[in-house]
C-alpha cells in the first residue's frame, strides 16, 4: 500500500471517516467491511480527485503558444483548448476537447494521434472552421494522406475505434457525426445556450441535457461522460456530471455491485442500475465529492478491491 503524506494523508482520514459513517448510519456497504478493501477504495477515490483537480489546472498558468500547433511536439489538444478558450475561441475549444477524447492519450505515443489529426499530417490544420467547411472530404483525405502505419494510437478508452476509412465507425464518419450534431444545434454557442434554456441554467441540469442530446457515432456512455466532464474541468462549459449514468456503464456498474452487495454478481443485486446510482449520489454527496470522482473511483477499484493499482487515468 502506498505510502500517504500531508494533504492525502488528512484527506485519507477524512474520506474513511466518513465513509464508514455512511456505512453505520445510512447505508450498509458489505463491499468494504475488510480495511484493505475500505484503504483501497480510499486511495481510488483520492487518485480520482487529484487527477480532477490535475486537470482543472490545465491552462492556469501562462502556457506556451506552441501548445496549439499540431506540428510542434509540445502541442497538447487540451492545453490548447484552453487557450484557445482564454482567446474566446470556443468553436476551436470544444472541438479540440472532441479530437483529444475520441483519440484519447496513449500510454506511450501521448497525444500523438489528435496531433497528426488535427495537423494533418503536417499538411495543414483540421480546425473547426476547415473541418465544418470540408466535412465531407475529411473521409477522402483521411483515406489517401492519413499514415496508418507511423500514426499514433488510439488511447484506453478509445482503444475498439479505428481509423479504416472504409468501416462504417470510422474516425472519419466520427468526426462528421460530431460537425452534425453541433451544427443542428447552431454551433457550440448555440448548443451550450440551448442547454442553459431548457434547464435554467443549473449546471448538473445542463450535463444530463447535454448528455442526452448528444447525437454522435460511437459516443456511448463513457465517450459523452469524458467529452463533457473535461469540457467541465476546462472551465469551458459550466456543467457538473449530476450521475454515474450506471445503467449504460460496465465497470462502474460492477463497482457499485461490490460495494453495495459485496459482490459483483448481478443475482445477488436487489436493486435496479438507477436505484444504485441514486445510492452513489447520496453517497458522493455525504462525502463531498463529485459525480466524476465517484464514476471513477468506482471503476478502477473494482478492478481489484483488494490491492492498490495506480492508473493513469
Amino acid at each position: 500500500m502506498k505510502k500517504l503524506t500531508g494533504r492525502n494523508r488528512e484527506l485519507f482520514n477524512s474520506l474513511s471517516s466518513r465513509i464508514m459513517e455512511f456505512h453505520d448510519r445510512h447505508e450498509p456497504l458489505p463491499g468494504i467491511l475488510h480495511d484493505q478493501q475500505l484503504d483501497v477504495f480510499v486511495y481510488q477515490i483520492i487518485d480520482s480527485i487529484r487527477r480532477v483537480e490535475f486537470a482543472s489546472q490545465i491552462g492556469s498558468r501562462n502556457d506556451s503558444h506552441r501548445r496549439m500547433d499540431p506540428n510542434d511536439e509540445m502541442f497538447d489538444p487540451l492545453k490548447a483548448a484552453k487557450l484557445h478558450f482564454s482567446d474566446g475561441n470556443i468553436d476551436e475549444a470544444c472541438w479540440l476537447v472532441f479530437l483529444a477524447t475520441h483519440c484519447g492519450k496513449h500510454a506511450i505515443d501521448g497525444w500523438k494521434l489528435s496531433r497528426d489529426i488535427y495537423g494533418m499530417s503536417g499538411k495543414n490544420i483540421m480546425s473547426w472552421e476547415w473541418a465544418c467547411n470540408n466535412q465531407y472530404y475529411i473521409e477522402q483525405w483521411m483515406s489517401d494522406h492519413f499514415d496508418r502505419s507511423s500514426t499514433g494510437r488510439f488511447g484506453n478508452h478509445r482503444k475498439y475505434e479505428t481509423l479504416d476509412s472504409s468501416s462504417r465507425v470510422s474516425t472519419a464518419n466520427v468526426l462528421q457525426s460530431y460537425i452534425k450534431w453541433v451544427q443542428r444545434e447552431g454551433g457550440h454557442e448555440a448548443l451550450i445556450q440551448n442547454a442553459s434554456i431548457n434547464t435554467g441554467g443549473n449546471p448538473r441540469s445542463m450535463f444530463r441535457w447535454l448528455y442526452n442530446n448528444m447525437d454522435v457515432l460511437r459516443f456511448g456512455r463513457t465517450g459523452k461522460f469524458d467529452f463533457l466532464t473535461m469540457l467541465a474541468k476546462l472551465g469551458i462549459v459550466n456543467i457538473e456530471a449530476d450521475s454515474t449514468y450506471l445503467w449504460e456503464a460496465s465497470g462502474p456498474l460492477d463497482g457499485a455491485r461490490l460495494l453495495f452487495f459485496g459482490s459483483k454478481n448481478s443475482s445477488l443485486n436487489t436493486l435496479s442500475s438507477r436505484e444504485l446510482d441514486q445510492k452513489l449520489i447520496q453517497l458522493a454527496d455525504f462525502l463531498g465529492i463529485g459525480m466524476q470522482e465517484m464514476e471513477d473511483s468506482l471503476c478502477n477499484w473494482q478492478k481489484n478491491p483488494n490491492r492498490y493499482n495506480h492508473f493513469r487515468g
